[in-house]
């Protein structure tokens, strides 16, 4: 089904763009969704932070982009701007990172608002902030959140994320979910013969748990490892493992081409996170015919069909039996990938799983579930 929004007038509310230096997978997500409400006929202004060189305001690919604050002054600047533009929407796209803009607060009553959740901060706030600061974002997450955003339309890009809003949060409101997409392409990649190496994908941030790779990987001669990403804590992490004359390179930022041939010719892409929203580098893995390695925790499991599309591991124990399991499951995964009936086999498995996603269903999820609540807001009335 295809939701038309015809001169319909859409605001998206993310923390970053895509050019900004920490950019990851919530803004693919966010500008794959703008795209395709721009080609539904929606007049859009993405609204997001600042960065080093970017203009205020500017027009990009049928869209307005504004940009106003910095990583946290955005939120109430953000704030203000749309308090100043309450009735010029119809619809506010309210995308949280940890918290979203409390969009609800500042728009009329008859602007519908969309707060998308990637996944559930609750640990992360303790593992990047002091006691004190943490404290505040789990408030803002959780009961802050469920009173603000009461009547606003719930959507999760996963299950598990949707799980942890109930669970963790206790929020009450129906959560639709809307899954990470890819883009549209005319046909399926051809799976390239694998050199051999482990290729991760992002930011080495805490959750992400580069170092833990990096350790399964030092454990056994057969495993090299590509890092492809950058951030201000990988010259740290990168020359703990020059010193140990490690087979890891690396690569830093790369343009999509590049990293997709590198992808291409992996054996396996290892996303050691302890959580996760969904994990989109898998599907992007996947479509070329790449298995996943992961840890049986949220969004990952969500994203890789254990024994399928790639490998699920138990996420309990120790750091030590952790490292043991993920070298262990890179090992293997090595090995499979250098046989090529068995690479073709499994690339065939994981195309399958990644053309069931496309930014196309994800924006109708989105738009669905948004329409049902009015709709039921409607009936209510009439009651």
């Amino acid at each position: 089904m295809a939701f038309e929004l015809l001169k319909a007038k859409v605001a998206v509310l993310n923390w970053r763009d895509r050019e900004h230096p920490l950019a990851g997978g919530a803004e693919t997500f966010a500008l794959a969704v703008v795209d395709e409400l721009v080609a539904r006929g929606a007049s859009v202004t993405y609204v997001t932070s600042q960065h080093p060189g970017s203009k205020a305001d500017e027009v990009r690919q049928g869209y307005k982009v504004h940009r106003t604050g910095k990583a946290f002054s955005v939120y109430p600047k953000v704030f203000l701007w749309l308090l100043r533009n309450r009735t010029k929407f119809d619809l506010v796209i309210d995308c949280s990172n940890g918290i979203g803009f409390f969009s609800p607060l500042a728009v009329g009553k008859k602007t519908k608002v969309v707060y998308v959740v990637h996944h559930v901060h609750t640990e992360q706030w303790s593992q990047n902030f002091s006691a004190t600061v943490a404290a505040i974002g789990r408030l803002l997450e959780g009961p802050v959140a469920r009173m603000v955003y009461n009547k606003a339309t719930w959507v999760a890009v996963s299950e598990s994320t949707a799980a942890g809003l109930h669970e963790r949060l206790h929020v009450r409101n129906p959560i639709a979910i809307a899954h990470n997409g890819l883009a549209s392409r005319i046909s399926t990649p051809t799976p390239l013969p694998s050199k051999g190496h482990v290729v991760f994908v992002g930011r080495p941030v805490v959750h992400k748990r580069l170092q833990l790779l990096i350790e399964a990987v030092a454990a056994d001669p057969r495993l090299s490892l590509d890092v492809i990403g950058d951030g201000p804590e990988m010259p740290q992490i990168s020359a703990h493992a020059k010193s140990r004359n490690l087979q890891v390179k690396f690569l830093g930022r790369l343009s999509d081409m590049e990293r997709d041939r590198l992808i291409s010719e992996a054996a396996v892409l290892a996303i050691p996170s302890d959580h996760e929203g969904w994990g989109l580098v898998v599907l992007e893995a996947a479509v070329l015919g790449v298995p996943s390695v992961g840890f049986n925790v949220a969004g990952v499991h969500d994203a890789i069909r254990n024994g399928e599309t790639g490998w699920v591991l138990p996420a309990d124990g120790t750091e030590d039996e952790l490292v043991a399991r993920l070298t262990g499951a890179l090992v293997e995964a090595v090995d499979l990938a250098s046989k090529p009936n068995e690479r073709i086999k499994l690339a065939k498995a994981t195309q399958a799983w990644a053309a069931k996603f496309n930014w196309h269903n994800t924006t109708d999820a989105i738009l669905k579930a948004a329409a049902f609540t009015l709709e039921s807001e409607a009936n209510l009335e009439r009651k």
